[in-house]
């Protein structure tokens, strides 16, 4: 009976013993800029959970183009949609400073410096889908979320890779667009034949803001 206890000890020690490893697991160092104060800690926890691998993430600058969320709508957009008209629509935010879209820009190699080339330039805009009833689908401009962010890097920029101190070796780097996601409903009126009125609903995007951002990694074969 002893034996077994001791054994029962011994294995709930060691599941506690994995668990704290499991939780003291090391994320990445980040550094946040004077140019990227103000960034969410939302979107630099996102940027830290996308690159768990990686040793260092800098935070270089941050772009809030302060465009207000969106609370919620109601109301009636007549003609002017095609062959539809949208009665009680409802508009409501589910998620702010939700990741849109990540793009690479450049890498560094450790020592290493680079200019860009060509200017780099990148647009995220307002997108609406329809995902339940069989009609047409207002835009985001009669939804009252038409907006479009961009990215833009100017040619003068010089990208440098990590020191010869650091223990990485190439350093990437990326910009991200964030935004706000929500949902619709609307009452379709078929204005061929008013009494087909099928309801619809769907999701939409809008930007509002954008990251840029490095992130040092030791590569190996």
């Amino acid at each position: 009976m002893k034996r077994h206890t001791v054994a029962i000890l011994l294995f709930l020690i060691m599941l506690l013993a994995l668990s704290a490893c499991a939780g003291s697991a090391e994320r990445p160092e980040i550094v946040i800029l004077p140019e990227a104060e103000g960034i969410p800690d939302t979107v630099v926890s996102g940027i830290a959970d996308t690159y768990p691998e990686s040793g260092r993430i800098t935070m270089i600058s941050w772009h809030d183009a302060g465009q207000p969320d969106i609370a919620g709508k109601a109301g009636r957009i007549p003609l002017g949609s095609g062959n539809w008209d949208y009665e009680n629509i409802r508009v409501n935010t589910t998620g702010t400073n939700q990741t849109l879209a990540t793009y690479f820009v450049t890498s560094c190699a450790k020592g290493s410096s680079e200019t860009l080339t060509t200017e780099f330039t990148r647009t995220i805009s307002s997108s609406v889908k329809l995902t339940a009833g069989n009609a047409g689908k207002p835009t985001a401009a009669e939804l009252g979320i038409s907006a479009s962010v961009t990215a833009k890097i100017t040619v003068s920029r010089t990208f440098s890779g990590p020191p010869e101190t650091s223990p990485y070796n190439s350093r990437q780097y990326y910009t991200r667009f964030t935004g706000d996601t929500g949902t619709w409903s609307a009452q379709t009126v078929w204005q061929t034949n008013p009494a087909n009125r099928p309801k619809i609903s769907g999701t939409w995007l809008k930007p509002t803001s954008w990251a840029e951002y490095s992130v040092d990694r030791l590569i190996t074969d």
